[in-house]
């Protein structure tokens, strides 16, 4: 709900993102206040390469604003569609677009598309920390977790620099926002700015979370235990109902209190 407050659109990456947002995250349209936005994301098969640029040619297709949730590795994969995304931003290259004539990059319309990148960078590949590979660290780095630096303790590459490098053009860098916020209130602030009519039409936020992969690993099953607990709970409510109805209709049928075969429900779900 964060990423996007009003018509648009959420592109989750492959990876990381679309499993946090398939299991934590609640992107329904329509469902609620400030939930009226699409939800995408790339076939599993795809993995991560390609999803700046499939994120901005939804935008062109759909003329809508689109927020993409990347990880670091697949920004880097990628990382040469910043150039695409501001040549569109200007209003430049329609031509190599399709359907540029049916969306808010035609002659004389609207310039530019809008597109909001949120880049996680944990230095490198914290999915595979999920996999049993992770106990044998004599080959875990770097052959699996592909980390920025061969040295583990090196600080993890600064891509919202490498975003400059590809987005800001010198002479005429307005329109275009790129930074990093360092705290927890910094990120809502910029995420709720986003959301906001003075958002510029191209940004680049780069968060670099505090936790290592490993304890990543630990939040993501202290949720999961948090939410199998609710749902359990929640589950056994609904059925209670249920379970009481079906006990009434045995002491109906058998007001003798005959054993059958057929055991009276349980209260225990």
């Amino acid at each position: 709900a964060a990423l996007s407050g009003g018509p648009g659109a959420v592109y989750l990456s492959s990876s990381m993102p679309c499993r946090d947002g398939d299991a934590f995250g609640f992107f329904g349209p329509g469902q609620g206040p400030g939930l009226q936005h699409r939800t995408l994301c790339n076939r599993g098969a795809s993995g991560i390469d390609g999803v700046l640029c499939s994120a901005i040619g939804y935008a062109v297709a759909a003329a809508l604003p689109v927020t993409v949730l990347i990880g670091d590795l697949a920004t880097i994969h990628d990382i040469n569609a910043l150039v695409l995304l501001r040549s569109l931003a200007r209003g430049e290259n329609c031509r190599l677009s399709a359907v540029a004539e049916q969306s808010a990059l035609t002659p004389g319309g609207p310039p530019g598309v809008q597109v909001h990148v949120v880049c996680v960078n944990n230095a490198g590949g914290g999915i595979f920390s999920f996999l049993p590979i992770a106990k044998h660290r004599d080959v875990f780095t770097p052959c699996f977790d592909s980390p920025h630096s061969q040295w583990q303790d090196a600080s993890p590459m600064d891509l919202a620099r490498a975003a400059e490098a590809f987005l800001l053009d010198p002479a005429e860098p307005v329109g275009m926002v790129i930074d990093s916020p360092t705290t927890p209130a910094a990120l809502d602030a910029r995420l709720a700015h986003l959301r906001s009519a003075s958002s510029p039409r191209v940004t680049f936020t780069q968060v670099v979370p505090g936790p290592s992969h490993a304890e990543n690993v630990d939040y993501h099953r202290h949720l999961g235990s948090i939410a199998e607990r609710v749902g359990r709970e929640q589950v056994a409510a609904a059925l209670s109902p249920l379970v009481d109805q079906l006990a009434w209709c045995w002491r109906v049928v058998n007001p003798c209190g005959f054993q059958s075969l057929s055991a009276p429900p349980s209260r225990v779900v």
